[in-house]
């Protein structure tokens, strides 16, 4: 899925991420067959599948996948790309699930980007889903002790 004005809102000048959408859908247990499809920027690398000829993929929803995903989402409104790219899928795959991506610590603009931010970014972008936040209430709380 990618990111979609409906996904947004605007509450007295905050804009808010309302949902990327899977995460609350089915227990955290549960195995959900989907069609690939959206901005492929956004698959977080445990729901990555490198064969280009599978239509489908278990996808396993959980808070940490919209984790990563809002870490994308961050990532490309500081830097204006997103973390990874390839020339091929399998490319792109092998970069998303083995390379960790630049993080220059200044905008396109020459604005300086404050650690706190880099950091959290990092953190949302784990490879290891199990070192993301896994409630909103721990993402809250590790963004005040950054």
């Amino acid at each position: 899925k990618g990111s979609k004005s409906r996904g947004f809102s605007n509450h007295n000048g905050f804009v808010f991420l309302l949902d990327f959408g899977y995460s609350y859908l089915k227990e955290q247990t549960d195995i959900v067959n989907i069609v690939c499809g959206g901005i492929y920027n956004y698959i977080e690398p445990e729901n990555l599948e490198p064969n280009v000829f599978h239509k489908y993929n278990n996808y396993i929803p959980s808070f940490t996948c919209d984790v990563y995903r809002i870490g994308v989402l961050l990532y490309y409104l500081f830097w204006e790309r997103f973390p990874f790219d390839g020339y091929t899928w399998k490319g792109f795959c092998a970069n998303v699930k083995n390379i960790e991506p630049q993080f220059d610590p200044f905008t396109k603009n020459g604005e300086q980007i404050p650690d706190k931010y880099i950091n959290l970014i990092k953190i949302c972008l784990s490879k290891n889903s199990c070192s993301r936040p896994e409630s909103a209430i721990m993402m809250d709380k590790m963004i005040n002790c950054l």
